[in-house]
């Protein structure tokens, strides 16, 4: 027969493990990959682009393979998170605005290169 004090041990454990799950769930990094090239010159900006929107924040951006990304656009978001070239993919920054590491010159970013 179970007691009253077990099933209140059992709910609590429970609940532990429940938000244990959550919190481990939300520690992982959100990932958003640029898998389109709409958008030209600046398809970097182009939220149709990406599986999980334009990356910012700590979110980590993967370029996918044979993909050209193109950034052209003083308000490109500021984001913290890892970038990732995939095989045959380039990451072009022609102008990201004068407020960022790049000034105002450009970057061409090859995978494998």
């Amino acid at each position: 027969m179970i007691t009253k004090n077990q099933t209140k041990i059992k709910t609590v454990l429970t609940l532990a493990a429940a938000t244990m799950a959550t919190l481990a769930t939300s520690a992982q990094a959100l990932t958003t990959t640029i898998t389109g090239t709409a958008g030209g010159s600046d398809s970097w900006n182009t939220a149709a682009n990406w599986d999980n929107g334009v990356p910012s924040g700590d979110v980590d951006a993967i370029v996918s393979d044979g993909v050209l990304a193109q950034v052209d656009n003083a308000a490109t978001p500021t984001y913290t998170g890892t970038l990732t070239l995939l095989s045959n993919s380039i990451l072009k920054i022609v102008n990201a605005g004068a407020d960022n590491a790049l000034g105002h010159s450009g970057i061409i970013m090859n995978e494998g290169r």
